[in-house]
């Protein structure tokens, strides 16, 4: 069992082997930080774990990648298209080894204090992350 969670402002993820009766906490970056618990992970067929959250500068998403159920992560990426200036609600799904979609809204105006500013929902894909 996998629970994502923010913590002192940085992405942390707890683990359970036993079903929820005990938890195991490590934190996913040091580099990026992460503004409250709008997060999602998903694993895929051999257990890789996938992390998503956004950052509290831009609020833009990034990923992060577990290939040892949660006790170590690569270096974040961005993942958000060019345009994107700010993001909400990430959801993320994985498949096949390295198959994973992330779903998000998230606008291209610039001006966030635009509160009719347009929204988008983009999808973020990768059969080999």
């Amino acid at each position: 069992m996998f629970l994502p969670k923010g913590h002192c402002n940085r992405p942390y993820i707890s683990v359970s082997n036993d079903a929820g009766i005990t938890w195991n906490r490590g934190r996913v970056s040091d580099r990026i930080d992460m503004p409250d618990n709008q997060s999602s992970i998903a694993a895929d067929r051999l257990g890789n774990l996938y992390y998503v959250w956004y950052d509290s500068k831009h609020r833009l998403p990034w990923l992060a990648i577990s290939r040892d159920h949660g006790k170590t992560w690569g270096d974040p990426i961005m993942i958000a298209p060019q345009a994107c200036t700010r993001c909400s609600g990430l959801r993320s799904r994985a498949g096949g080894t390295g198959n994973i979609a992330i779903s998000f809204p998230g606008t291209t105006e610039k001006d966030q204090g635009d509160l009719t500013r347009p929204w988008n929902y983009y999808v973020v894909a990768s059969v080999n992350a």
